[in-house]
């Protein structure tokens, strides 16, 4: 059972929003979740339209395991104005034997700019606008006074007195990036971006002190062809939260199965260290237009033990769309080379 008066779960869910929102979203392939990861990512693809799932199991070992899907949509070039682009995300994080849950609806914007005459340096600059949600459900909890002597009696009340089952805010994102093109195998970007700009209130008990802290992010990506059937991909990324601080290095490689001007397949690998936290592994297939990616968490950090050193499991598709030909000119090489 557990004692759990009104001050305890504000603690609760205090320290849930801390290693799961209030270090926001959590995923292993951020590559791969660009829109989570920076505002300015919007419409970083060489396409006409970008649509990404993302879905991550986490610490299933341990009680109820976290849960996040996300789902975003972007478009390039709408309206004419081809320095604009504008997206669209979704995203849901569920954790805990309450159901504590988040989502998001946000709508981004990104606007670029070419830094020179072939166009291999360019910066992009976007804001993300995002209502969220926070949920519980109080009567999956338990109580002290729900024991009637015996055994957990659910029919009794728990003497509590929740004022709220659920909250909303409103918190912008912000974020810029520069891509360097040297060619379409060999390219660098790297960007920055804040997230929960107006620190908004994170509790269910109208405590204004309990507040989601401003994240800042520093991004780096890169591509480089080694031969004509291999890239490798190193990136890395560091966050601050509060007195919290994740880096994540690692590299990814891009093994070509076929690789034409009409169409490409390839698989790819990668191997990840998250800094006291956890090693992970990702495999993928890109056809076409389509990419799968699969990767898996080892837990490494005090948890290792409860755990059985098992992590989080994740999946990401990305699906490019394109309703044009693109014309290729002498001398202008394309920015968004992932």
């Amino acid at each position: 059972m557990i004692r759990c008066s009104k001050h305890i779960l504000l603690l609760l869910i205090a320290f849930h929003s801390l290693l799961s929102n209030g270090q926001d979203l959590h995923f292993s392939q951020f590559n791969q979740s660009p829109l989570n990861l920076n505002p300015s990512l919007t419409g970083n693809f060489s396409s006409s339209y970008r649509l990404i799932a993302n879905y991550r199991n986490q610490w299933s070992n341990v009680g109820e395991p976290y849960k996040t899907f996300s789902f975003s949509a972007e478009a390039r070039g709408l309206f004419g104005i081809k320095k604009l682009s504008y997206g669209a995300l979704f995203y849901n994080d569920k954790a805990g034997a309450g159901e504590l849950a988040k989502s998001n609806y946000g709508m981004s914007v990104n606007y670029s700019q070419n830094l020179n005459y072939d166009s291999s340096l360019s910066i992009s600059i976007g804001a993300l606008l995002a209502f969220q949600q926070y949920k519980i459900d109080f009567n999956q909890l338990s109580f002290d006074q729900q024991y009637d002597g015996y055994s957990f009696n659910s029919n009794l009340g728990n003497g509590e007195n929740f004022e709220q089952n659920s909250f909303a805010q409103f918190n912008p994102s912000f974020g810029v990036h520069l891509n360097y093109v040297i060619n379409s195998r060999n390219a660098i970007k790297i960007g920055y971006s804040i997230h929960n700009l107006l620190t908004p209130r994170n509790s269910f008990f109208d405590e204004e002190s309990v507040i989601l802290q401003q994240r800042n992010t520093i991004h780096f990506s890169s591509n480089f062809g080694v031969n004509q059937l291999l890239d490798i991909q190193p990136s890395l990324l560091y966050m601050t939260q509060g007195k919290y601080r994740e880096f994540v290095i690692g590299t990814n490689f891009r093994y070509y199965l076929e690789r034409t001007k009409y169409s490409k397949k390839a698989l790819t690998a990668g191997i990840y260290y998250r800094n006291q936290d956890a090693a992970f592994a990702s495999i993928g297939m890109e056809v076409a237009r389509t990419s799968l990616g699969l990767s898996y968490d080892f837990n490494i950090s005090e948890l290792n033990t409860a755990t059985n050193k098992n992590g989080g499991f994740e999946i990401s598709i990305v699906h490019l769309i394109s309703n044009y030909k693109p014309s290729y000119k002498r001398g202008t090489k394309c920015p968004n080379f992932m």
